[in-house]
């Protein structure tokens, strides 16, 4: 068996979202990959209070009611929810991590704010 060269140093695998203090959304290139992020142009948000749960509906037509430009990062993808966490009185005082899962649709993300833990920094040198 041949050895296959790992060259994505620094990049997340595994599919979680963070929210931040200044009201992005942002995914690590591990859910970018796993819910198709690049298949997408923009987005939808939905909050279910009872559940705690942010939804996410990944589309297309930019004509939709709510549609919400997502933007591409070498390593995720992001979108500004600042009025959508503001009006839900859900905007963190820390930077959040939380964990994602597919929705009932395919181009749905879900992401649990149950599960939030503060996002640790990196420390630079």
């Amino acid at each position: 068996m041949a050895f296959v060269k790992f060259t994505d140093v620094g990049k997340s695998f595994v599919a979680r979202a963070s929210i931040s203090t200044n009201g992005m959304i942002s995914f690590t290139d591990g859910a970018r990959k796993k819910f198709k992020i690049d298949d997408y142009k923009f987005c939808v948000l939905y909050f279910d209070k009872e559940d705690g749960r942010v939804g996410i509906e990944l589309i297309n037509d930019e004509s939709e009611e709510g549609a919400i430009k997502l933007r591409f990062r070498q390593t995720g993808a992001d979108v500004g929810a600042k009025s959508f966490l503001s009006c839900f009185n859900i905007v963190p005082s820390v930077t959040i991590m939380v964990n994602t899962e597919e929705g009932k649709k395919e181009n749905w993300v879900i992401l649990d704010l149950k599960t939030a833990r503060n996002r640790k920094v990196k420390v630079k040198n």
